[in-house]
């Protein structure tokens, strides 16, 4: 890929420093100098509001953003104008949306609450046990108690209705949690597993050599894992590790000080000191390097990847085309935007992954081509070669 740049913006008063939050509804919010700034879709200012106590945004709808700051306080915020509309308190740490609600935590952090996204009213609680993970997927939350020795069980409530328990399972070590698509990474300093979010069931499991530095986290259809020293890559669904890299052959920047990675077209970035590291997942290679100023936050929106300062922002673009595999594997792609960059049928969004689980389970290609609208038998076909050539180290993901 060549990253170029599209245009260059420069800030007002104060500009943006830090937490630029890009809404799924278009709306751009970030943290100025004691102040919180908005941006319409051409990066220019929309409103600013003094806001004394550092406050960033952390979702929004159509016509609401909400903010949390410093002291613990929620605010909601009409989007156009920046006026607020409501406001409550939770702690610090958990907060996850699902539908028109927005969840947290009670102060005694023995119970979820809940708020109505569009107004900020309260809704709802719903009594916990055990230590929050201070993670949500679609509409579970997950918390850890201990079970014995080194050893603590991990449990899925829902978060429909009264938060029934889903599933629970016990785990090695204390577990580090962080979901990506239909899968649950938990971790601990010697391995992880990963499981199906749906059931609680192991999918796959792997071990370090070493201690790691940070979590695993899965982006465009991998999971990376880094200790002090190397930068570990398996295939998300399959389990097959595809590579490992020394990080001192591409980065300078201590692995722990380094910012999270994130996937940008079709490679995944780190950010190490004035340079911007892109890496081809699918191998290790670098495939970008570009020079940005140290003080320089990358943000990935879209088509755009944003490049922020506290005196302008620059905006980068890739050549936007899809990355289709060779071959007989035409049906398969892979672009930003669509299921977080994760292989799809044509784009539509149907994951590549979904497919194969749904063979694994025994259902015909009739019944999925019939359950998918859309959906040819073809892409069915395509889904399980792109599998088996991922076995056989022959696709990248």
């Amino acid at each position: 890929m060549t990253l170029r740049q599209a245009r260059r913006l420069k800030l007002w008063r104060g500009g943006i420093s830090t937490r630029f939050f890009d809404g799924e509804s278009g709306h751009y919010v970030g943290v100025g100098e004691q102040a919180l700034i908005a941006l319409d879709a051409n990066y220019e200012e929309r409103w600013r509001i003094k806001a004394p106590v550092f406050e960033h945004a952390v979702t929004d709808s159509s016509d609401v953003v909400v903010t949390l700051n410093t002291r613990h306080d929620l605010r909601w915020r009409k989007a156009d104008d920046g006026r607020e509309i409501g406001k409550a308190h939770t702690t610090w740490g958990f907060l996850h949306r699902v539908g028109e609600e927005l969840f947290g935590l009670r102060r005694d952090e023995k119970a979820l609450v809940s708020w109505d996204m569009a107004t900020g009213a309260s809704r709802r609680e719903i009594a916990i046990s055990g230590r929050p993970v201070f993670k949500g997927s679609r509409d579970l939350v997950f918390t850890t108690s201990p079970d014995g020795g080194d050893r603590y069980r991990l449990t899925a409530l829902s978060l429909n209705g009264a938060g029934r328990e889903v599933w629970n399972r016990v785990v090695e070590g204390y577990p580090r949690v962080e979901p990506f698509g239909t899968s649950l990474v938990a971790s601990s300093d010697s391995g992880f597993v990963v499981i199906e979010i749906a059931t609680g069931g192991e999918v796959w499991r792997g071990e370090f050599k070493e201690p790691l530095a940070s979590w695993p986290f899965g982006e465009g259809g991998y999971l990376f894992a880094w200790t002090a020293n190397t930068l570990l890559c398996y295939d998300q669904v399959l389990g097959k590790a595809l590579w490992e890299r020394p990080l001192s052959d591409h980065l300078s920047t201590p692995v722990t000080q380094m910012m999270r990675p994130f996937t940008f077209g079709a490679a995944v970035f780190w950010k190490d000191g004035d340079r911007l590291v892109g890496f081809d997942p699918a191998s290790g290679n670098v495939v970008e390097d570009v020079k940005v100023s140290s003080g320089q936050q990358p943000i990935a929106a879209g088509d755009e990847l944003i490049l922020l300062s506290s005196y302008d922002i620059r905006v980068l673009r890739d050549d936007g085309k899809p990355r289709r595999q060779r071959g007989r594997l035409d049906h398969i792609t892979l672009r930003a935007g669509v299921a977080d960059g994760r292989p799809c049928i044509r784009d539509t969004g149907i994951e590549v992954a979904d497919l194969v689980r749904e063979v694994a389970r025994g259902k015909s290609r009739s019944a999925i081509v019939k359950q998918h609208p859309g959906l040819e038998p073809e892409d069915v076909n395509q889904a399980l070669k792109y599998a088996a050539a991922l076995v056989a180290g022959k696709a990248s993901a």
